[in-house]
């Protein structure tokens, strides 16, 4: 059709004016009704929005694996969600979707947040592709992303918090067994001693051995054998030994009660109830009609049921109703930073943009998430108040560099634009996991495995436990004079037996050998001199052997038992990373290889402490020979 020049350069009369404008008010309504709330009596003053987009009709669209993944990105963006895992999981074992390099590459397109994700990227860049740098810079997003992803978070805090646990109970016992180690021969003299001179030493061993393990035969495990080994340290440890041993019995009640209890509510809120479940398959953008049921059934009692419905709706582009539902739950005293600043991207797609701006400036002020400054910045930037949108968006590259740049990049293939939800907070599942009946079944099951007797059944049996044993050897150390070793020939050196003077370090022959030097034969006392030699000659390299390879005796043998003790919970920091990381939480498919990889980087660092301690035990041992 042609359309004469004049006639489209000729200004319109009042009487078409006037038609095209009421034309445009019939068609549209005003910006301002957009914003207003429809009445929860009044269903049909809802506003219709478009159709949501549907992140997985586009990841099953035709095309190739990057188009795919990019379409799946920016449609899931569009309706808030910031990480959509269910398909980078499903690609990532589909070995039939192509190449591992590529399938990494589209997971990471789907979803930046997954840690998972990540690490296999890494690892498809350094085995495939030889990019070192690349595969570094992917390692080093995946640990990143380890304490922002919610599931990967909780998992790795389940599996931390009981390899400390563990680290701590396993480290204390190690020193304990050690600083008993050093006086059991003593200790089984003066107990052959009370029983009968009789008694060889071997059959003295084997009895100190039975009243060791007596508490672990009554049923009170691995505990009551340190309930055993700390009264025996008491007894026989100087001052500075006795110190480290209470610290250690510390360690061991705090890994015992409160490592095991932090473990319980991580793997509690990891396995939620199954209003925390349908909530996170709604957060996560794969729910189904049986989360809605769910939701809809315990909405009235339960706020984060409530929530999960009114991120549904946001989800299925019913952005009244998510208004209406956020609004509720905004009276209602629920004013954390997720819930305001998912409630402002509702309102800021309803085209209320005076809201948004004021309950996005609200979640700031609770939280400095770059996702909450980004959002914040494209509020400013609706309500056209560029300087407050640029110093946003300044300040947002100042925190996050790398995600601000990734933002502005996928801002400029959206004409639309978009905001991000924040997924549902951490301590939210922790604090639900505090009143969930599971976390005291679960805190038992884990303390079952170290303390399943009456020592482990509460904390106060514990200490009281401790406290006894502490009472008993101090009853018992005050009735008898103590045996100990010669510091020169380590043989036994025993008021009793020998007569050895109180307080005495040396035995008599070595008395008369190196302090009465003119009473001794003198080539008797060359032949004992080389003798003795030769044995520290053999005691200095089993030492060395054993300061390396056993936990804390390089400090016990340099008599710094701090050193030890430090010792001891270092090297079985390593062995808890190590031996205990298979063995621990299965992964929900969140951590992946970045989990495997923080593990290892901590059993690194807690090598190289073990080896900085053994070092300085044995350069303190060093300087007291000389």
């Amino acid at each position: 059709m042609q359309v004469e020049v004049g006639a489209a350069a000729r200004p319109p009369g009042r009487f078409g004016a006037a038609l095209g404008l009421a034309w445009l008010l019939l068609l549209a309504p005003p910006a301002w009704a957009e914003g207003l709330p429809a009445s929860p009596q009044e269903p049909g003053a809802a506003r219709v929005a478009d159709p949501a987009p549907n992140p997985l009709a586009a990841w099953r669209s035709e095309g190739g694996l990057p188009e795919r993944a990019d379409r799946t990105r920016l449609a899931a963006l569009q309706v808030g969600i910031p990480s959509f895992d269910a398909p980078a999981r499903a690609l990532l074992l589909d070995e039939s979707e192509g190449s591992r390099l590529a399938r990494a590459r589209a997971a990471v397109t789907v979803t930046r947040g997954l840690p998972l994700a990540q690490a296999a990227l890494a690892l498809a860049l350094l085995q495939d592709d030889h990019d070192v740098p690349g595969a570094a810079a992917a390692a080093a997003r995946g640990l990143g992303a380890l304490f922002e992803h919610p599931e990967a978070r909780l998992w790795l805090e389940a599996t931390g918090i009981l390899a400390a646990r563990n680290a701590l109970f396993f480290g204390s016992l190690a020193f304990l067994t050690g600083l008993a180690a050093l006086y059991a021969r003593a200790a089984a003299h003066d107990l052959g001693d009370r029983l009968g001179r009789s008694l060889p030493l071997f059959a003295c061993a084997g009895i100190l051995g039975v009243l060791a393990l007596l508490p672990a035969l009554l049923g009170q495990g691995l505990a009551g054998i340190a309930l055993s080994l700390f009264a025996l340290a008491l007894c026989y440890g100087s001052p500075a030994e006795r110190r480290a041993a209470w610290l250690a019995a510390a360690l061991l009640i705090l890994a015992l009660e409160v490592g095991t209890l932090g473990a319980a509510r991580a793997l509690v809120a990891l396995d939620p109830d199954p209003v925390a479940s349908a909530f996170q398959r709604v957060e996560s953008g794969a729910s189904s009609d049986g989360e809605h049921v769910r939701l809809e059934h315990a909405a009235a009692s339960d706020a984060l049921a409530a929530r999960g419905l009114a991120l549904e709706a946001r989800r299925s582009g019913r952005l009244r109703e998510a208004a209406d539902r956020y609004e509720e739950l905004l009276a209602s005293g629920e004013a954390d930073a997720t819930l305001a600043n998912n409630a402002a991207n509702v309102w800021l797609a309803l085209g209320n943009v005076a809201r948004a701006v004021e309950l996005h400036e609200r979640a700031a002020q609770l939280s400095d998430s770059p996702r909450v400054l980004y959002n914040l910045s494209y509020a400013y930037g609706q309500a056209i108040r560029p300087r407050a949108q640029d110093e946003t968006l300044q300040r947002l590259q100042r925190i996050a560099p790398a995600l601000a740049f990734d933002l502005m990049e996928i801002e400029e293939k959206l004409a639309g634009g978009f905001t991000l939800d924040l997924p549902l907070p951490v301590a939210t599942l922790r604090g639900r996991a505090e009143q969930a009946r599971a976390l005291e079944g679960v805190a038992f099951e884990l303390r079952r495995s170290l303390a399943p007797g009456a020592v482990g059944a509460a904390p106060v049996a514990t200490l009281a436990a401790f406290l006894v044993a502490a009472a008993l050897a101090r009853g018992v150390a005050g009735r008898f004079r103590r045996s100990g070793a010669c510091q020169r020939c380590r043989g036994r050196l025993c008021p009793r037996c020998e007569g050895a003077a109180s307080g005495s370090k040396l035995c008599a022959a070595c008395q008369r050998l190196f302090e009465r030097p003119e009473t001794a034969d003198p080539e008797r006392r060359v032949r004992r001199l080389a003798e003795l030699e030769r044995r520290a000659r053999w005691l200095s390299r089993a030492r060395l052997a054993a300061s390396v390879a056993l936990p804390g005796a390089a400090g016990l043998l340099a008599r710094r038992p701090w050193l030890g003790l430090a010792g001891a919970l270092a090297l079985a920091a390593v062995a808890a990373c190590v031996v205990g990381l298979p063995a621990q939480f299965t992964d929900p498919l969140a951590a992946g290889g970045a989990g495997v990889l923080a593990f290892r980087l901590a059993c690194v660092l807690c090598l190289g402490l073990y080896a900085s301690l053994v070092a300085l035990a044995l350069r303190q041992r060093s300087a007291v020979a000389r």
